[in-house]
Order: structure tokens, then C-alpha cells, then sequence
């Protein structure tokens, strides 16, 4: 993935160098060290034993929040929008189509991905599907279209 500071000022500086090389300018402004090469570093991943020490003090209702987020791709406002007619259990699918996105002042906007590549399609793994079958049965809004994860406050916020 591109680092974004680093190419969004990229652009800028393909200008200016005629004027240097005419040696108008002594030095292009818009050049910015380090900014022509994106280093985006490798995210640290959790352990299995950090994961069990997560579920064990996690609340029962969130505990396929945190399967399901440890395990897929999917980023906290998807998890936090997910639909039940978007979790395919028997077939082990997510289908990201919409993510909850809360605004300051804790305004919550029901939204779609910002590009195509966040629609996307996400395999479940087979060993968490039991977890979310009880998680959807007991805690889950009954609608067909209903939200996966709920709080106390309906639905789940980033913010306490």
C-alpha cells in the first residue's frame, strides 16, 4: 500500500525541477525529504495468547467481535456495520458492502466502503463459525437486515 504523505507531495515536486535545472532556482521547495519514498511498515500481528487473553476478559456479547476481527481483514467500522444478511455462515463469507462510521460529536453514518476494493468478499475461518452461530442466536438483532454486534447504546461506537 502507498504511503499517502508521501505521494500526495510527490506530484508537486515533478514541476519545479525544469526551473532548477535551468538553475533559476537554487533549490526545488517543494521537495520534502523522504517524501519520494513510501515505507509503510509491516503491521504487527497478535498471538494466540494475547487473543485468549482478550476473550477471557472480554464481555460474552463481544467475544465473536474479537474472533471475527483478529481472524478477517475486516477493519473496526465494518465489524461495527456489519448486517446479518451480510454474514454467510453456512458458505463462511462476510460480505463487506457498508461500514458504520461515527462522526464527531457521535454522530453514526451507515455507509458504504470509500472505494471498490473495500467491497469485498472475506473468508471466514472455519474454527470461529461455531462462536458466531451462538453469538448471532443470542445477541444479534432478529431482523433479517439487523446488526451483528450491538452495545448497550445500539448500535456499537468507537467511542465509550
Amino acid at each position: 500500500m502507498r504511503n499517502a504523505s508521501a505521494w500526495s507531495v510527490s506530484p508537486r515536486s515533478h514541476g519545479v525541477p525544469a526551473p532548477q535545472d535551468d538553475e533559476l532556482i537554487h533549490r526545488n521547495p517543494c521537495r520534502i525529504k523522504g517524501a519520494g519514498t513510501p515505507d509503510t511498515p509491516e503491521r504487527k500481528t497478535i498471538s494466540l495468547a494475547k487473543v485468549a487473553q482478550l476473550l477471557g476478559a472480554s464481555p460474552e456479547r463481544y467475544r465473536a467481535l474479537v474472533l471475527l476481527g483478529t481472524f478477517t481483514t475486516l477493519r473496526w467500522g465494518e465489524l461495527a456495520g456489519l448486517r446479518r444478511d451480510c454474514l454467510d455462515l453456512e458458505a463462511g463469507v462476510v460480505r463487506v458492502v457498508g461500514a458504520l462510521v461515527e462522526l464527531d460529536g457521535g454522530v453514526l453514518i451507515d455507509d458504504t466502503p470509500k472505494s471498490r476494493a473495500g467491497r469485498r468478499v472475506v473468508t471466514i475461518p472455519p474454527e470461529i463459525i461455531p462462536a458466531l452461530r451462538e453469538h448471532v442466536d443470542r445477541f444479534a438483532e432478529s431482523d433479517k437486515d439487523g446488526w451483528v454486534f450491538v452495545g448497550p447504546r445500539r448500535p456499537l461506537r468507537r467511542s465509550a
